[in-house]
């Protein structure tokens, strides 16, 4: 696993609501790999007392076949713990494909796009809409 600094990757827009996540050109090769990055964003998930909508960067991003069942477990626990609304951006085959397949066993809405522009987008939407069902 190349190293994870959670300083450079991790970013709290606060006048946006939204936690970005770099995994941009990042490896995750085995569930150890999995643990040791989520605990940290977690870590930082919790020094701030809040909830966020998270935006998360996968352009590059390669996550081995034995890491992908720890990868959408922790995906989903910290979403559920910890998120208003998710977006992702940039994933490349195979990442994309795994991440549809994943969506449609796990019934969750994967909120794919292209762009980090759309990304900040789709969330201001997703806020529109929630403060319009508040």
């Amino acid at each position: 696993m190349s190293t994870f600094d959670v300083d450079s990757r991790v970013t709290f827009h606060h006048d946006l609501e939204i936690m970005e996540v770099d995994f941009s050109e990042f490896s995750f090769s085995n569930s150890s790999d999995v643990n040791s990055v989520y605990d940290a964003i977690e870590r930082r998930i919790a020094e701030t007392g809040r909830k966020w909508y998270f935006m998360v960067n996968y352009r590059g991003t390669r996550i081995d076949p034995d890491a992908w069942f720890q990868y959408a477990l922790r995906g989903k626990n910290i979403n559920v713990a910890s998120s208003l609304g998710s977006v992702r951006f940039d994933p490349r085959e195979p990442t994309r494909a795994e991440i549809m397949k994943r969506a449609r066993t796990d019934d969750f809405n994967p909120n794919l796009v292209s762009t980090r522009d759309e990304a900040v987008e789709r969330i201001l939407v997703m806020k529109r809409e929630s403060a319009v069902a508040h």
